[in-house]
């Protein structure tokens, strides 16, 4: 049932990012709920969310190869599956307006951005580590992936721009 979890955590993030409270049992049983009540009305929005997450998996196995999903450490990339690098790969990576700007030249410049951030931002490094489920956390993640992103990209999309203010209003 690991999969089913990750593609909850998922769908939980893309559409509940904002009712996140540090509970992370609590979010995903409320996003099941709420995706089981809208199911009738939203079935195509589910659908095409799930086919982006696809996308975003796959995307993010062609700019990582075997180090897909894994966090990177000093000595080189753990080979063990890292649900929080997930979190943070397919919210930005199904977004259809950055994967346009995710050309094949610039995939080692985003495998080293973020090479970069597990070796030397702690804060980074320890939200992929001890303090996963935490709101904090999972907003200093998404906050700093998506910033990096932004930069080797040279773009800001509207995800990117969601999570900015959700740090903002609920950690500063």
């Amino acid at each position: 049932m690991r999969d089913v979890e990750v593609l909850i955590r998922y769908f939980g993030l893309i559409f509940f990012l904002e009712d996140y409270r540090s509970d992370l049992k609590d979010f995903l049983d409320s996003t099941v709920q709420k995706l089981n009540a809208s199911w009738p009305i939203e079935q195509q929005d589910i659908r095409a969310s799930a086919s982006l997450c696809e996308d975003a998996i796959s995307l993010t196995t062609r700019v990582f190869g075997q180090d897909a999903f894994s966090k990177a450490t000093k000595s080189g990339f753990e080979r063990r599956f890292n649900r929080a690098v997930f979190d943070i790969m397919v919210y930005y990576f199904s977004e259809p307006a950055l994967r346009d700007f995710v050309v094949q030249e610039k995939f080692k410049a985003i495998k080293s951005a973020f090479v970069v951030l597990c070796r030397n931002d702690e804060d980074f490094r320890r939200s992929l580590e001890s303090t996963t489920k935490t709101l904090q956390a999972t907003l200093n993640r998404l906050l700093t992936w998506g910033n990096a992103l932004s930069q080797v990209l040279n773009v800001k999309t509207e995800r990117m721009a969601r999570v900015s203010s959700l740090y903002a209003s609920k950690l500063l």
